[in-house]
């Protein structure tokens, strides 16, 4: 254990000194929160959709001729509110979810309007043509799991020349470091070793020695130019520039402030402050989301936990689905598929 403590020491202390810009992939990983160990994290939260203040400005004789913002003026989609929990084992890389729709802030069994399933929701995510669900969904996992994989899929799929952390990754500088792990666990094993071998990072050979001192001042990870620090108002800030995708963090603790997308239309994403729900995690307290077709929602977090153990409970909730259909029947309630719920 200590070694592999030394070893994460030095690549961060490595990452610090010489890489003070951090990566996409970085930013995107909700680095702020804790890591996430539960297998199961279950979150509640609200969508309500706002008036778009632009569009009421308009004259109906400005409107009328646009069929778009025509539609806008019609009512609104009703608030929703959606529990959903998240669930991957410790052994798999496969994140399940359920969630369930109320129509009502109690959330209770005779408010249920819908639940959705989904055995392999990454994929679910990765394959959703509509870019709103997908983007939404993508910035949830990332804020829950601290997952950077799906968002990374999609900055690939709908930016300009992403590149993730394993794209830009000094290889011969890893190789380095791998061959000073396999160092430490051998001489471990046997401490007299250590009187046959050099270490990787202080060879005997003084060219040899130039070499590993030249690479060591080299950043674990290359230089590009996706990150730059700018400065909004009084605040330095990181920005993301990925052309057809913008994005700024905060500089301490690299949290999301917003986020522009243009994919047939322009996503804006802007977030509030963030608090902690359960004592150690943390999110926005709201997420303002205009979509593509310049819908604007108000995302407010209401509950977060989570379970380090959760198989029985989770396989217990997806036997229970029948009987969650049945309340669906019961409520009465005709439900159409919300623009961003996946």
């Amino acid at each position: 254990m200590k070694l592999v403590t030394s070893l994460a020491f030095l690549l961060f202390t490595q990452a610090v000194a010489l890489g003070s810009v951090p990566t996409v992939e970085g930013l995107f990983r909700n680095s702020s929160n804790k890591d996430v160990t539960a297998e199961a994290v279950i979150v509640s939260y609200s969508i309500e959709e706002q008036q778009n203040e632009m569009i009421m400005q308009k004259t109906e004789s400005e409107v009328i001729n646009n069929e778009l913002e025509t539609e806008m003026l019609k009512e609104k989609t009703k608030p929703i509110f959606v529990k959903e929990t998240l669930y991957k084992q410790t052994d798999s890389n496969t994140i399940q979810s359920i969630k369930y729709l109320y129509n009502s802030g109690e959330m209770k069994k005779k408010d249920l309007i819908k639940f959705k399933y989904s055995p392999n929701y990454k994929a679910k995510i990765i394959n959703e043509f509509n870019i709103n669900k997908r983007l939404l969904s993508s910035l949830s996992l990332m804020y829950l799991r601290n997952n950077s994989e799906i968002i990374g899929n999609l900055l690939k799929d709908k930016g300009n020349n992403y590149l993730s952390n394993k794209e830009i990754l000094n290889s011969e500088k890893t190789k380095l470091l791998e061959t000073y792990k396999e160092y430490l666990i051998a001489t471990k094993e046997d401490p007299d070793l250590r009187a046959e071998l050099s270490s990787p990072l202080n060879p005997t050979d003084l060219e040899e020695k130039g070499k590993v001192l030249d690479l060591m001042k080299k950043n674990i990870y290359q230089k590009t130019n996706q990150v730059s620090l700018v400065k909004v108002q009084d605040e330095f800030r990181w920005k993301v520039d990925l052309g057809t995708i913008n994005a700024e963090f905060t500089n301490e603790g690299h949290r999301l402030k917003n986020l522009n997308l243009q994919s047939n239309g322009t996503i804006e994403v802007t977030t509030g402050d963030h608090v902690l729900f359960n004592g150690i995690h943390e999110l926005p307290k709201i997420i303002i989301f205009k979509s593509s077709n310049d819908r604007v929602y108000k995302i407010r977090f209401l509950s977060l936990k989570h379970y380090q153990s959760y198989k029985k409970s989770f396989s217990k909730a997806i036997k229970n689905l029948s009987k969650s259909e049945k309340e669906v029947r019961e409520s009465g309630e005709l439900y159409s598929e919300h623009p961003l719920v996946l």
